[in-house]
């Protein structure tokens, strides 16, 4: 508890206060006017309790030049703990302090003439206690990793939107894997570029179609035609009898139509160019020149000849190979591949070599290689004109939008399965897994508190709705309830009831209707949040670690009050019972009231009389207002008759001549009371002008009352006014001790007098 206060300097009004030798008490009563630093002490035991040193900072006494600094001791157990502010700072804090003074008001439950919703929220945080905090502390954590989880999705949403556009995620997990993804998508290519390509195709093909047309074999039967000649031996003839080949052929065929007809009777014709009988073996010769030159050999020669050539001349290769290359390009098969271009290839030359041996006009010609190359090119025909008729001159069945879309379900569903994208599933799985857990863990917490909390609140409002009975209010607390939404500002964790029907919303601002800041006085607001705070020490179990600063709680209470007040402060403890049942009481380890009133100070003291009573006073230091901290005595600096004391006290100054007192003003004080008391009636006007004794005497005097019209009485009081500088408000009279032994002996003559 706090023990003592080695020294304030330079905080507030006190410049140098060292209160060693008062030491405070399990309750210590602390009487000072206001102004005069009750509230200055408080923020330095309110700056140890919350650790915050700007509470101090911003204190400096005016006028100082020196640092401030402060030394209280605090005592646990019989040990000294020294607790120091210095370089702006302290060396350690105790939280083991409440206090209840107008920032506990202002802060928890009203500001003036409102209720705000974070005056609620610190309310509903005060309440709950440190076991509800620890639950509500679990419950921000959780949040925390929950928005945390939220924000990591967030990030890997915004990562997925940026490469997929307008895709939903749960769809793109959805897809299957696919082992022929890329076949598909090579496939989907062909039939984008078809359907992008299709009219230019159907030309190319319309071309290629007329290009092959464009082949025209020989006749097949001129290539079959022979004719049976012995050339052999027109050949061995010639050689043997002509001296040279040249013209031999024409010289013959010459003679042969010179030749006349063999005679009827059958006898042998004669040869044109010797006369001689031609024989047997001259007419077979005969027969075959005949058979040579006149059976339409040459003819028949020529017309092979040029069957020949002409299947020689074409050249179907290169019509072929740019066929293939533009089917290729534009990804369509008919079959034409090199493979089968060189076997039809091979097939022309294999032919080409059946034709070679066509020299002789009796050689049977082999059709077999001639027609499958005339089969082979016909079907490349018929292929390019199925493909024409079946795929290019019928609608498409999709259209290429249609098909770019397939197209692009194919590559998301190939990207889906790639490691990149596996890991970021299998993460974003995780990450709601995981945050699915602290999310149920964080709603069984809320229900925790909320279950806690309410309890918590329904005691509460049972301890401070008895309080404010027991203080005779008109009012009491209702819908009591702890705060659900934490983050929202439309609610209130209390409402007012009077009278025991009439509600009254403390939240509403519309003075043509009640509420909170038309509807409770000054006295009624500040009972409410003193109820507040001594519920919250009726429930606090660690009360005996605490030290509990009331810092005029009294101010604005009605006399009706005070009384109970003091009773409460005294008897204030903690009552529960424990598991067994048995009962169990806890008083605050230490108990300090600060007040400005004498009466409840008095009081304060009567009813705790082991309590430590210090007063703070005033004095002047270079014309600037100072505090310090000493010891009171309650009974004689509050006496009972104020009057008595006063004159008491000038009749000491009198009788023991310490004339550096000052007891003008009290001597003032005494003489206007009693002329006021004894003279009320005809003195009426001037006391409610708050005149004094100079005017009460001359009113007196001209009215000749009281023996005031005799010359000597109403002089000697005139004068005594002078003396103490009473109505002369330019008075600088400065007396020495025997005009002041002279002046105190005036002053009871006058009472003697009056």
């Amino acid at each position: 508890m706090l023990k003592r206060i080695q020294k304030i300097l330079n905080i507030g009004r006190f410049a140098d206060c060292h209160a060693a030798g008062c030491e405070f008490a399990k309750e210590t009563i602390v009487f000072g006017f206001n102004t005069q630093g009750k509230s200055t002490l408080t923020a330095i035991i309110r700056s140890i309790q919350t650790g915050n040193n700007n509470i101090l900072i911003g204190r400096k006494t005016f006028g100082a030049t020196s640092g401030k600094n402060v030394e209280i001791d605090f005592e646990e157990a019989g040990v000294n703990d020294r607790y120091i502010f210095k370089n702006r700072s302290w060396n350690k804090a105790n939280p083991n302090i409440l206090i209840f003074d107008s920032k506990f008001i202002a802060e928890n439950v009203f500001d003036g003439e409102n209720i705000t919703f974070d005056q609620q929220k610190n309310l509903n945080k005060v309440i709950i206690g440190k076991k509800g905090q620890d639950f509500n502390d679990e419950i921000i954590t959780l949040q925390k990793q929950s928005d945390d989880f939220a924000n990591q999705k967030g990030e890997k949403t915004r990562e997925f939107t940026r490469h997929f556009p307008n895709l939903d995620f749960a769809k793109f997990k959805a897809f299957s894997e696919d082992s022929k993804i890329d076949d598909k998508l090579k496939d989907k290519n062909k039939e984008i570029k078809f359907e992008q390509e299709k009219e230019d195709i159907k030309k190319a093909v319309k071309i290629h179609i007329q290009n092959v047309s464009a082949f025209r074999f020989p006749n097949r039967d001129t290539l079959a035609k022979t004719l049976d000649v012995k050339q052999e031996e027109i050949e061995t003839h010639i050689k043997s009898h002509f001296s040279t080949d040249e013209s031999a052929e024409n010289f013959l065929s010459e003679g042969l139509d010179f030749l006349k007809e063999g005679p009827a009777d059958g006898s042998p014709r004669t040869c044109v160019f010797c006369g001689q009988d031609l024989g047997v073996k001259a007419e077979s010769l005969v027969a075959i020149y005949s058979a040579f030159f006149k059976g339409g050999y040459e003819q028949l020669q020529n017309e092979v000849n040029k069957a020949i050539d002409h299947f020689k001349g074409i050249k179907f290769e290169a019509t072929l190979e740019k066929i293939a290359a533009d089917l290729r390009a534009k990804d369509l098969d008919i079959g034409l591949g090199d493979e089968k271009m060189a076997d039809l290839a091979e097939l022309k030359k294999q032919f080409e070599k059946e034709l070679d041996k066509k020299c002789d006009l009796n050689y049977v010609i082999n059709f077999d290689t001639f027609d499958r190359l005339k089969t082979g090119l016909e079907k490349i025909k018929a292929d390019l004109e199925e493909l024409e008729q079946k795929k290019l001159n019928i609608p498409s069945p999709k259209t290429v939008s249609v098909l770019e879309n397939e197209k692009h379900t194919l590559e998301i569903t190939r990207k889906r399965y790639e490691l990149a994208w596996i890991k970021f599933c299998d993460d974003l799985e995780t990450n709601e897994t995981e945050a699915e857990k602290v999310r149920n863990t964080r709603e069984l917490k809320r229900k925790e508190l909320d279950e806690y909390s309410s309890a918590i609140f329904d005691t509460h409002k049972g301890i401070i709705n008895q309080l404010c009975k027991e203080m005779c209010a008109d009012f009491e607390v209702e819908d009591f309830k702890p705060l659900k939404k934490i983050i929202g500002r439309d609610e209130r964790i209390f409402g007012i009831k009077f009278f025991g029907t009439h509600k009254v919303s403390i939240d509403n601002e519309n003075d043509e209707t009640p509420n909170f800041r038309n509807t409770l006085s000054e006295s009624d607001k500040r009972l409410l949040a003193f109820g507040f705070f001594v519920s919250l020490l009726a429930h606090d179990r660690d009360l005996d670690k605490k030290v509990v600063v009331f810092d005029d709680p009294m101010s604005s209470f009605d006399s009706e009050r005070r009384r109970k007040t003091v009773h409460i402060i005294t008897d204030i403890a903690c009552r529960y019972k424990e598991a067994s049942g048995t009962e169990k009481s806890i008083l605050p380890k230490q108990k300090i009231i600060l007040t400005h009133e004498d009466r409840f100070a008095k009081e304060l003291a009567r009813m705790m009389p082991s309590a430590c009573t210090l007063k703070i006073e005033e004095y002047v230091d270079h014309r600037q207002k100072r505090s310090k901290i000493v010891h009171a005595d309650f009974t004689q600096d509050f006496p009972d008759d104020d009057i008595s004391h006063r004159i008491e006290k000038i009749k000491g100054i009198l009788d023991t001549r310490t004339f550096t007192t000052a007891f003008e003003a009290d001597c003032r004080e005494v003489l206007e009371h009693i002329f006021k008391r004894k003279y009320y009636l005809e003195l009426k006007t001037e006391i409610s002008h708050r005149k004094s004794v100079r005017t009460f005497t001359t009113k007196l005097t001209q009215d000749r009352i009281g023996g005031f019209n005799d010359a000597t009485k109403s002089q000697k009081f005139i004068r005594l006014c002078d003396d103490l500088n009473i109505e002369l408000h330019d008075g600088t009279t400065t007396n020495s001790n025997g005009d002041k032994e002279s002046i105190l002996k005036e002053f009871f003559e006058c009472l003697t007098l009056i």
